[in-house]
C-alpha cells in the first residue's frame, strides 16, 4: 500500500519545477496544467459508474470523457468503485477519463488559463493518495494563445527546443510527462510440495517498490534462504539447483547476470548448499543459498524451488533431476572460458525443455537437441569472426551420438582483444537415456587463422 503523500509543482515564467528539480520552460504568459486519469470500468448506466478497482484519486469535480459520455459531465461523489455522474449516461464497457486543471488555487474539472507575470510563479500541490495498485500520471503545461511553447525536437539544426530534466529514452525534454506511482509488492520464495517431498519450510518473503531496483547488498537485494522438506525414503542429491528450478521463470540472457521471471521481475540465483540426513524418521533435505533480486516487479510474485528436479527419493513416484550440460574447449593458444551452454527438446514422452541448461532425467535415446548457444570468453588475438573456425565433437562414453547431430558454428565476435566473447549455435542427438550417471561432456575446439 502506497501512503498518501503531496509533490509541489513550481511554475514560473521561465521554469517547472518538480520538487527541487527544474524543467525549464521559455517565458510564458499564460497556460493551464491538466492532470488525467485514465482507467477502464465493467459498467455504467443511468447516473452511477461501476470501476474494475477503487481509485482514490478520482474525486468530486473532475471532468468525466469517453466513449459514450455526452454533455460535460463531472464527478458528483464517489464511494469505493462506484461512482455518481452529475448527468444520466448510457456507457458500455470502455475506458474514462478523469480530467481536472489547476485554477491558480486547486483542481478543478474547467480549464482555467493562467496569468503569470514574468518575474513570479505558482506552486501548484500535487497529491498522491493512497493506493493498491500501480498508477501513472499524465502532466501537460500547454501554452494559451498568443504564448507559444518553444517544440521538444528542433524543426532545423541549431534552433531553440525545450529545456528541462524529463527526458524520454532517446533524451528529448518530454511535455506532456508521466509521474509514477508505485506499490508495494511481495516476493515470496519456497519449495513446491510433491508426491515425494513434504515442505516443513516457512516461506521467505521481501516486499518493496514495484518496478523499483534496490540498492545492491541492501536487505532488500538479497533474500537468504533455508528451504526443508521431508521424505519417506532415502533422499539422492542428482546435481545442484538451478535458476531454471524455481516455478515462474521465464529466460536468462547469455549477456546478463540475472534471470526474467514472470511480472518483470529480474532474479539470480547463487551459493546453494544441499544438506541431507537420510538418518532420521522422516529424511530431510535442507537447501540454503541467496537469490538475489535485481529488480522488483510490477505484481506479486511467488516462485517454489522444484526439489524432484535435482533430488531423488528412493520408492518415490519417479527419477526425477536432471543432467548439466558439461563442455570444455581446447584450442586457441589455451585460455578460453566457457558460458552457460543451452539447448531446446522434446523426447515426444513427456521430457523437454527450452533454451535449457540441462536435459531432464528420463530423455529418450535419439532425442535431438536444436537451437543450442553458447558462449566461449577469451583472447582470440585479433581474427575476425571469420577467421574462426569450430569443431564439435564428443566421446563414445558420452551421452552424445558422437556421429550423428553434432554440428557447431560461429555466430558473433564481441570486443576487443584480449577480452572477448565468440557466440555460437550448436546441436547434438542424445544415443542413450538420460539417467544419474549419464556423462554430458561435449568439446569445443577453437581453431584460428592467426594462431598466437
Amino acid at each position: 500500500m502506497f501512503a498518501a503523500t503531496c509533490s509541489v509543482l513550481y511554475i514560473n515564467s521561465a521554469s517547472l519545477f518538480i520538487a527541487d528539480s527544474p524543467v525549464f520552460l521559455p517565458s510564458l504568459s499564460r497556460f493551464f496544467l491538466a492532470c488525467f486519469n485514465i482507467l477502464s470500468y465493467l459498467s455504467g448506466s443511468s447516473t452511477t459508474l461501476t470501476l474494475t478497482a477503487a481509485n482514490n484519486d478520482i474525486k468530486s469535480g473532475m471532468l468525466v470523457t469517453g466513449t459514450g459520455i455526452s454533455g460535460t459531465v463531472t464527478v458528483s461523489s464517489i464511494s469505493g468503485t462506484s461512482i455518481t455522474l452529475s448527468t444520466a449516461q448510457t456507457i458500455s464497457s470502455t475506458t474514462i477519463t478523469f480530467t481536472e486543471w489547476w485554477n491558480g488555487t486547486t483542481f478543478v474539472g474547467s480549464q482555467t488559463n493562467l496569468e503569470i507575470p514574468n518575474s513570479g510563479f505558482y506552486s501548484v500541490s500535487i497529491p498522491f493518495f493512497e493506493t493498491s495498485v500501480t498508477k501513472r500520471y499524465y502532466i501537460e503545461i500547454e501554452a494559451i494563445s498568443p504564448t507559444a511553447l518553444l517544440p521538444i525536437s528542433p524543426s532545423s539544426a541549431g534552433d531553440p527546443v525545450l529545456q528541462g530534466n524529463v527526458y524520454n529514452s532517446s533524451n528529448v525534454v518530454q511535455n506532456p510527462f508521466y509521474i509514477n506511482q508505485f506499490v508495494d509488492v511481495d516476493f515470496v520464495v519456497n519449495a513446491s510440495a510433491t508426491s515425494d517431498f513434504t515442505i516443513t519450510s516457512s516461506n521467505a518473503t521481501k516486499t518493496y517498490t514495484a518496478g523499483a531496483y534496490p540498492v545492491e547488498n541492501s536487505d532488500f537485494s538479497v533474500v537468504n534462504m533455508s528451504l526443508t522438506a521431508t521424505a519417506t525414503g532415502n533422499i539422492t542429491k542428482v546435481r545442484d539447483p538451478e535458476i531454471e528450478d524455481f516455478s515462474n521463470y521465464v529466460s536468462t540472457s547469455t549477456d546478463e547476470d540475472f534471470s526474467i521471471f514472470s511480472n518483470e521481475f529480474e532474479l539470480d540465483f547463487d551459493g546453494a548448499v544441499i544438506a541431507i540426513n537420510n538418518g532420521s524418521s522422516p529424511k530431510t533435505i535442507t537447501i540454503t543459498g541467496n537469490m538475489f533480486v535485481n529488480k522488483y516487479g510490477n505484481d506479486d510474485l511467488t516462485t517454489l524451488l522444484a526439489l524432484n528436479n535435482f533430488a531423488t527419493v528412493s520408492g518415490g513416484s519417479g527419477g526425477g533431476g536432471s543432467r548439466l550440460y558439461t563442455p570444455t574447449v581446447t584450442g586457441a593458444g589455451g585460455g578460453l572460458i566457457l558460458g552457460q551452454h543451452r539447448a531446446s527438446y522434446n523426447d515426444g514422452n513427456g521430457n523437454s525443455g527450452t533454451a535449457a541448461k540441462n536435459v531432464l532425467v528420463g530423455t529418450a535415446s535419439g532425442t535431438n537437441l536444436t537451437s543450442g548457444t553458447g558462449i566461449a570468453y577469451g583472447n582470440f588475438y585479433g581474427n575476425t569472426l571469420q577467421q574462426i573456425s569450430l569443431d564439435i565433437s564428443a566421446s563414445n562414453a558420452s551421452a552424445f551420438n558422437p556421429t550423428t547431430g553434432l554440428t557447431i558454428s560461429p555466430t558473433s565476435l564481441v570486443g576487443v582483444a584480449p577480452s572477448q566473447d565468440l557466440h555460437y549455435s550448436w546441436t547434438a542427438q542424445l544415443d542413450e537415456q538420460i539417467d544419474a550417471s549419464s556423462d554430458m561432456t561435449f568439446n569445443i575446439h577453437v581453431a584460428l587463422s592467426n594462431e598466437p
